[in-house]
């Protein structure tokens, strides 16, 4: 592993050129424009479920702005880095086509992450339910419990920074196996720093968040009260800041209270793209950083470990299961036939074959043993 470096999370590019990307013309025109247009499907799609009560092409107008959107985050993320790299600019219909490649290779990546995800879930789910095995159960609980917690948080966290750290290495063009090969390169050799910077590249963006969500919603409260006392409506109220229409509304009221709902989802969408640009181009400009040394050779190694390793924790896991699920199994009959269950309060049985016996008896009707 790499020495620790504990000036490369503040190196300039990570943090605090992250806010730069406003500054890259086709990054924000690219990403304003297309989260603009989704935020206007957006609107449409809120205003037809409200208003004509129709969920289906509601979802649809929605599920088309997601994919709007998605295509707008991915052409400015390879804007960003090609800006980072300074590469030379790629024209609009080059920047799409390649946001969506890279959309493609993510979403695989995504697909193979729930899958891991549920398989977890469900030896999770197979631990939780050998808590009722008799006497044993609340003991195993009390062991399985704080792991499940910590283990839940650590792969969080896992997929988080793998996600992170994934996104502008095929922003860069690398191939899937190469991307992922890089990204185990990196985690092995820069751990700390990869977490550190991204942490504080989080930091910065939820700060930036939070400003600008104060101020909107000020400005939202100034600009709604004017607008209010001037058309004798609440388009800024609480129902159309959280995406729905007062009811009771027709004509002229239930349009323009439309209308404000859709120019809200329009303002806040840009806020959220404007956010994007700066976690996307703090992203580049870190992963540039952390994989400058790691070439395509060592990256196909580290892809080899990582699926070894992978493979061998998988079979330990399922030994270990499957070896605990039997020690477990016979422990708790042991205990169920030297403590079995009563049928009833008091009831007497033979301490040899364990038959019931009857009050006042002095000797086992089936074995004869001593009472």
């Amino acid at each position: 592993m790499a020495q620790f470096d504990p000036t490369l999370a503040t190196r300039p590019g990570v943090v605090t050129r992250a806010f730069g990307g406003w500054r890259n013309p086709q990054a924000m025109s690219v990403l304003l424009a297309g989260f603009l247009l989704a935020g206007l499907l957006f609107g449409l799609g809120n205003a037809l479920l409200f208003l004509a009560r129709d969920f289906l092409i509601a979802t649809l107008v929605n599920f088309c702005g997601i994919l709007v959107a998605v295509a707008a985050l991915n052409a400015a993320g390879v804007a960003l880095m090609d800006a980072a790299r300074r590469a030379p600019p790629r024209g609009i219909t080059a920047l799409l086509l390649e946001g969506a490649f890279c959309f493609g290779k993510f979403m695989l990546f995504v697909a193979g992450a729930l899958l891991g995800v549920v398989l977890y879930l469900l030896v999770l789910a197979l631990l939780l339910y050998l808590s009722h095995v008799p006497f044993l159960g609340p003991v195993f609980l009390l062991l399985v419990l704080p792991l499940a917690l910590v283990g839940s948080a650590g792969l969080l966290a896992a997929l988080f920074v793998f996600f992170a750290l994934l996104a502008p290495a095929l922003w860069a063009g690398d191939a899937p196996r190469i991307a992922v090969g890089r990204v185990a390169a990196v985690l092995r050799q820069r751990p700390l720093e990869a977490v550190v910077s991204l942490l504080l590249l989080v930091l910065a963006v939820v700060v930036a968040a939070g400003t600008m969500t104060v101020l909107l919603l000020a400005a939202a409260w100034l600009v709604g009260s004017i607008a209010n006392a001037m058309l004798g409506i609440e388009i800024v109220s609480g129902a159309t800041l959280a995406g729905m229409v007062p009811a009771g509304l027709e004509g002229e009221a239930l349009a323009l209270t439309a209308a404000g709902m859709i120019a809200l989802t329009l303002v806040f969408v840009a806020g959220i793209g404007l956010l994007a640009v700066v976690q996307f181009n703090g992203a580049c400009h870190l992963w540039l950083q952390l994989s400058a040394d790691i070439d395509e050779t060592e990256a196909r190694w580290a892809l080899a470990d990582l699926v070894v390793g992978t493979g061998d924790s998988l079979r330990s896991l399922s030994a270990g299961l499957s070896r605990q699920a039997r020690v477990l199994g016979q422990r708790a009959g042991a205990l169920v036939r030297r403590f079995p269950r009563g049928d009833g309060a008091g009831e007497r049985r033979c301490p040899s074959c364990r038959t019931a016996a009857s009050e006042g008896a002095r000797f086992c009707t089936r074995c004869g043993a001593r009472l």
